[in-house]
């Protein structure tokens, strides 16, 4: 009995993922290939492993290895795959955050029961246990993101954050409405699919995190998701205090030593 397609595809996503990332990220991955993976085209794989590159901020030549080493994965025999951690065929619940204005607030992502270390009846990868990826120490004053990151993507992370962080801890009850209005407005950002992607999983965290901000894209795109995020903070608190807190974020930024190198005032 063959395999099912979407099951094939993520225990192949699990075999060439799972020494490269954590749990909790190799559930991300999973639920982006669930949205986003509808075939084997070639061109939506590479989508994909960009997608999952770009996220978890793997390096070039970490990527071009992925792409065959997925293609070969898709095409191995049953006895040399993984276990399937979603054996339902069934996605984990609140796995994507909704899109549309006035949706009910999006809950933190949880990792299915069968992928978490609480649950050994099923192993995920049956021949050795993922080896969580490197997470950078942060910064005694600000969040650190890795240092190989090129300026622009620590300081726009950095900025988000604080943005973030600013809404939740002086305006918590306007939280969630903030981040539905942001996921609202994320299809009008004018990039990739995979990015718009990565930003949506970003908003999907109910916890702010420098690190989930880290987005492969150049200024302009990272300036358009910056303004984006003010235009929904103005929605949900109103200018006065979205331009108050946008000033403390930029503040806040300017404390990263990659700010020395891109000033937070070139996204804004």
């Amino acid at each position: 009995m063959s395999i099912p397609p979407a099951s094939l595809r993520r225990r192949a996503a699990c075999a060439v993922l799972a020494p490269l990332l954590s749990e909790e990220a190799l559930d991300e991955a999973l639920q982006l290939q669930q949205r986003t993976l509808r075939g084997d085209g070639v061109a939506e794989i590479i989508a994909f492993i960009d997608a999952v590159a770009a996220r978890n901020l793997l390096d070039a030549a970490t990527r071009k290895r992925l792409y065959p080493a997925y293609f070969e994965a898709l095409k191995r025999p049953e006895a040399e795959l993984p276990f399937d951690p979603w054996p339902t065929a069934q996605p984990p619940a609140a796995v994507v955050p909704s899109l549309v204005r006035g949706a009910p607030p999006v809950p933190p992502v949880a990792p299915p029961a069968a992928m978490t270390s609480a649950a050994p009846v099923v192993a995920m990868v049956p021949v050795a246990t993922p080896v969580a990826a490197p997470v950078p120490a942060p910064a005694a004053e600000a969040p650190a993101p890795v240092p190989e990151a090129p300026a622009e993507q620590q300081v726009f992370a950095a900025l988000i954050a604080a943005l973030q962080e600013g809404v939740k801890q002086n305006h918590a009850r306007d939280w969630d409405e903030f981040r539905q209005r942001a996921l609202a407005l994320l299809p009008q950002l004018r990039s990739t699919p995979a990015v718009r992607e990565v930003a949506r999983l970003a908003w999907g965290s109910s916890e702010p995190s420098a690190a989930r901000w880290l987005i492969a894209a150049p200024e302009a795109t990272l300036a358009e998701l910056v303004n984006l995020t003010y235009v929904a903070l103005c929605e949900a608190l109103g200018p006065i205090d979205a331009d108050r807190l946008l000033t403390e974020a930029v503040r806040e930024a300017q404390r990263l030593p990659a700010a020395r190198r891109f000033s937070p005032r070139r996204l804004v």
